[in-house]
């Protein structure tokens, strides 16, 4: 199923065209414009609402990058919205490309629609070219597209440079052959990687199950339990005591500097956001951004090892309240953290940080933070409620022995998702690949 046992055509000659190279014998290279027409998109007044919320379906890019078949759209317009801005109706099966910032991504028409002025839409002489052909023949030339963009204030693949483009071109009979073939591939592509991923969403649960239990129910299932008194909580280990987190902590929790966007990218490291969301709850300190910083923020933003740190707000309610943890650092550099970013310092006399990092990223415990979050424009979570959540609290020797429990039996689920992940990308690469070599010519069918 994956491997491509397809062998080249008989004879080759050379295309004329760098980019191209030699194709076979038989085949064609004509120029877009000769082989359908391209309509630009456009915006109608954004300040009025007869143009706005009608039953037409109208494209951006930000449509495109979701979907490479278009059957809605983030918003419609009404037929005066049409009217008023000059944007072009297409047929179903017409080609959308973007060429603005990002360009050269792509997709179909699933039904009648328009764009905007940053994709462009390709309707085929169907005589000529088939339009499955030329989507996938686009789908390998985004490189080229940008490469051949332009202009200062955004980057643009123009009208005169696409319809200029040099299209590939087999027999008609021939275009249709290699999309139906590709069209089974990809859905046989598809459907393994679904399949993977869904692997890996069901591994990822075993995961968090086995974190879960082991931190708020111990490894004993024979433990003797209390009533924790605490309602979301639940029973713990007889044995275990409940504390709230801001009495585990040692100088409390504090937000971290704010800077501005263009001080970003050199200076001392600096953890935000995206360094705390990540799968193992451990910050990776070769992927840190950098600010710059004097050296009185450098000291009252210092970062320690064991310190954890807290999503403050979030755009996602699920988003806020998520930690990750410094357990060790690769190089003795000073690091610090960002604003929207809350610190705090566990007392390591009382409680292991990496113990903490799992109860704080249990399951439970991830309910009762986001139920605590106040949501305006965005999801927030203050110091105080973060400082009252309740910790079910072992002894620090039987701390030790829940980690490590914990790092065993995920140790090999975390080898499968990684294998799964792996496999997801290889099919990706194959598919593109099988693409490329049998749209351009390189093997045949």
């Amino acid at each position: 199923m994956f491997k491509i046992t397809l062998k080249p055509y008989e004879k080759y000659r050379d295309s004329g065209v760098e980019w191209i190279g030699e194709i076979s014998e038989h085949w064609e290279v004509r120029k877009l414009k000769y082989i359908a027409k391209v309509y630009n998109g456009s915006t109608p007044s954004t300040s009025n609402s007869l143009f706005w919320d009608g039953d037409i379906t109208w494209v951006t890019p930000v449509d495109i990058s979701r979907n490479s078949t278009i059957n809605t759209s983030n918003r419609n317009i009404t037929k005066k919205g049409l009217l008023s801005c000059g944007t072009t109706l297409v047929p179903k099966n017409s080609i959308i490309l973007t060429t603005r910032a990002p360009v050269g991504n792509i997709a179909i028409a699933g039904v009648e629609l328009c764009t905007n002025q940053g994709c462009k839409a390709i309707v085929v002489n169907r005589n000529i070219i088939f339009y499955n052909f030329l989507y996938y023949l686009f789908s390998t030339t985004k490189e080229i597209f940008n490469s051949l963009s332009s202009g200062s204030t955004f980057v643009e693949f123009s009208t005169t440079q696409l319809t200029k483009f040099n299209i590939l071109l087999p027999p008609l009979q021939e275009q249709q052959k290699i999309a139906n073939y590709l069209n089974r591939k990809t859905k046989q592509a598809d459907t393994f990687i679904e399949k993977q991923t869904r692997i890996i969403e069901l591994l990822k649960e075993q995961k968090k199950a086995i974190i879960n239990q082991a931190v708020t129910k111990g490894l004993n299932p024979d433990a003797p339990m209390k009533d924790s008194g605490i309602e979301w909580l639940g029973e713990i280990p007889g044995h275990w005591e409940v504390r709230k987190l801001k009495h585990l902590s040692v100088n409390g929790f504090k937000n971290g500097i704010f800077k501005k966007n263009e001080k970003f990218g050199k200076g001392t490291k600096i953890i935000n956001v995206l360094d705390v969301y990540q799968n193992d709850f451990l910050v990776d300190f070769d992927k840190l951004d950098r600010v710059e910083a004097n050296n009185k923020e450098i000291e009252r933003y210092l970062v320690s090892v064991g310190d954890i740190f807290f999503v403050r707000s979030s755009l996602k309610l699920e988003g806020t309240g998520v930690s990750a943890c410094i357990i060790n650092r690769n190089r003795n550099e000073p690091t610090i953290f960002e604003c929207h970013v809350v610190k705090m310092s566990p007392n390591k006399k009382i409680i292991l940080p990496i113990f903490l990092i799992n109860y704080l990223n249990s399951i439970i415990v991830r309910q009762r933070l986001i139920s605590l979050t106040q949501m305006v424009t965005m999801s927030t979570i203050s110091q105080p409620k973060l400082s009252s959540i309740e910790v079910a609290l072992p002894r620090k020797e039987e701390q030790h022995q829940i980690v490590t429990h914990i790092e065993t039996k995920t140790a090999k689920i975390d080898q499968a998702i990684e294998k799964a992940e792996k496999e997801i990308i290889l099919v990706k690469e194959y598919l593109q690949s099988l693409i490329y070599q049998v749209v351009t010519g390189r093997l045949k069918l």
